[in-house]
């Protein structure tokens, strides 16, 4: 939360719920940047600044369609500089197959079911999965292309 503000306001409660969701989708406070904080705070910001436009504009008041504008773009270029290095390819780097994501023991991994080099957001060591797990892996994936065929 910013210093000198107080959390009780529904506009702070707001704006930290914000920040805390974007903190989640980039894997968590003890994983981000102080850069990645910094354009977090940027974004919930301007997150809760245009949902009070939107609020005033739904209500039939007046809104400055040049502010607005000028505050959708702005999110729009900064939110994605928050989530630079976080997001991976969708494809292995050496079988070019789709990269999936998993739930591993409470623990998100983001990888390939051929290679079994799986990481986790902020991870440069890529892990292998026990050989028991990667065959359940693989045994669901294959019931659910059975389940849903690609046309």
């Amino acid at each position: 939360m910013l210093e000198g503000v107080d959390g009780r306001h529904h506009v702070a409660r707001r704006y930290a719920e914000v920040a805390g969701a974007i903190a989640v989708d980039l894997g968590g406070d003890d994983h981000l940047t102080e850069l990645q904080r910094h354009l977090i705070r940027s974004v919930a910001g301007m997150a809760v600044l245009r949902e009070d436009l939107d609020a005033r504009a739904v209500n039939g008041e007046a809104v400055n369609t040049s502010q607005y504008c000028r505050l959708a773009n702005s999110t729009r270029r900064v939110a994605p500089k928050a989530w630079w290095g976080c997001m991976p390819s969708s494809r292995c780097k050496q079988c070019n197959q789709l990269l999936v994501e998993i739930d591993n023991y409470g623990e998100r991994l983001i990888g390939c079911i051929e290679c079994n080099r799986w990481s986790w957001r902020g991870s440069k060591r890529p892990m292998e999965l026990p050989e028991d797990d990667l065959e359940a892996l693989k045994a669901v994936v294959a019931s659910r292309e059975r389940a849903n065929p690609r046309t």
